[in-house]
């Protein structure tokens, strides 16, 4: 993971980066680390389609990581950093709304994103349980996943308007903002009609496609792109497919897609 909370000092005026998702995300999040991008050049892969060239780059990102994460990264992120608001650039990925999560002190105990508290200052790890997996994530203290079908509803309806509510304060205070969903059913689709309205409504940039749908339409058209497994593009496949999903999102003046085939 990218994410450089413990050593990082803060400048004003930083151009920041800073990318939310789940394991899909992590299969395509490296074309945005500047460390790697020229011998990925060399490599012929695509240009990302951003001009504003960040001087931080934090990814939030995790296998089987639920919108939670997003939601207190992107909180802190803004108590932390408010004042650069306007040269934050966002791309958050949605995943599944039935993802269970909760915070615990950072204290080595299980996989999870690190994020830094503004409250208290200190590191506390956002943990997840996947729902598309057969084990749990870090703690067994996860005890969500035992509560009733309705409580587990209102849950799911909780976090998703809550990371809602903070990307539509982060768009209308002037922050560069680009939401997608990562497959058609992380959530349903009369929700997602409602959220994008909502973010569209405080200059949050939507996209009515899926990242997955994207991916699938460039593989069947080029056999040769590899993928991780059925529900993941290989790194080429990924890369490509979130350079024209922001393409057709991005604000400024699009950059030509010359790896389209």
């Amino acid at each position: 993971m990218l994410d450089n909370v413990r050593t990082f000092k803060y400048n004003k005026n930083m151009k920041h980066l800073i990318l939310t998702g789940c394991s899909l995300a992590e299969q395509w999040k490296s074309i945005f680390d500047h460390e790697h991008y020229t011998d990925m050049l060399k490599n012929d892969y695509p240009h990302h389609p951003f001009k504003l060239q960040a001087d931080r780059i934090v990814n939030y990102t995790m296998g089987g990581g639920g919108n939670a994460i997003a939601l207190h990264s992107l909180l802190n992120e803004f108590l932390l950093h408010s004042d650069d608001i306007k040269n934050m650039r966002i791309v958050c990925q949605l995943t599944g709304i039935n993802r269970r999560s909760m915070v615990i002190k950072d204290d080595n105990q299980g996989q999870g994103v690190v994020v830094k508290n503004a409250i208290s200052d200190n590191l506390e790890k956002v943990i997840t349980w996947g729902s598309h997996l057969d084990h749990l994530y870090g703690t067994e203290k996860i005890l969500s996943r035992n509560i009733s079908e309705k409580l587990q509803s209102e849950f799911d309806d909780s976090t998703i308007r809550d990371l809602t509510s903070v990307l539509c304060m982060l768009g209308s205070l002037g922050a560069e903002v680009y939401v997608f969903r990562g497959w058609e059913g992380c959530m349903p689709l009369p929700m997602w009609e409602r959220i994008s309205q909502q973010l569209n409504s405080h200059n949050v940039i939507t996209h009515k496609s899926t990242y997955m749908d994207i991916a699938v339409s460039k593989s069947l058209k080029n056999p040769e792109y590899e993928w991780v497994d059925e529900f993941h593009p290989a790194c080429f496949l990924a890369m490509h497919s979130v350079t024209y999903l922001l393409n057709e999102m991005v604000k400024e003046e699009k950059l030509k897609y010359v790896f389209e085939k």
